[in-house]
């Protein structure tokens, strides 16, 4: 559950079989949100279903809305080590 993440898109093979639901703030100044969106769509070119939201009008802090979303903690707890 990357928040304000990002990574090396050439390791996106190495975690395409992990469910992954990332989170970014679409105003954040720190890390921008296309580190997230890039890493999610290198992740889908290789057969991986990645979840991404991006949070309209939040900058570095949208783990706020991470935590207080319902949606997250059902598709959280529904996760399993197959």
């Amino acid at each position: 559950m990357p928040i304000c993440g990002g990574g090396d898109k050439n390791l996106a093979k190495k975690i395409s079989h992990i469910p992954i639901w990332a989170w970014h703030g679409d105003k954040d100044k720190v890390i921008k949100p296309s580190r997230s969106r890039d890493m999610i769509n290198a992740i889908k070119e290789i057969g991986g279903t990645p979840k991404y939201s991006e949070i309209k009008d939040r900058g570095h802090n949208s783990w706020v809305d991470v935590w207080n979303s319902n949606d997250l903690w059902d598709w959280l707890y529904s996760q399993s080590n197959k």
